[in-house]
């Protein structure tokens, strides 16, 4: 969002390309001479997709959907992972999504 009141698709597909760990395998554009805003990707073998509107957005996982209208990549709050995806709405963290993991170390274990 940036600053804006809306999500803007361009910061979407930057979140979504500027990690190693997301796989984006499909993103809005035309199917069919259709528009289509659906983003699908893959995060540690789960595939999302993210149904993406200029004011809300859901990112869905089987039957499970979350309302958001703010995305970012973010270090290791709440979990122990060194990335995660961060979906926000009205600018509260409502979904974390884990990206990488530390290096195990025997101290954790």
């Amino acid at each position: 969002m940036q600053g804006a009141d809306y999500l803007e698709r361009e910061h979407l597909l930057n979140v979504l390309q500027s990690n190693k760990n997301i796989n984006l395998t499909k993103h809005e554009g035309m199917i069919d001479g259709k528009y289509n805003r659906i983003f699908e990707f893959e995060v540690r073998g789960k595939t999302y997709q993210i149904e993406w509107w200029v004011n809300v957005s859901y990112l869905s996982l089987g039957e499970l959907t979350v309302v958001f209208d703010d995305i970012s990549i973010d270090g290791c709050w709440p979990n122990r992972f060194k990335n995660n995806i961060n979906f926000l709405n009205q600018k509260e963290t409502i979904a974390v999504l884990p990206l990488e993991e530390y290096a195990k170390t025997n101290q954790w274990e």
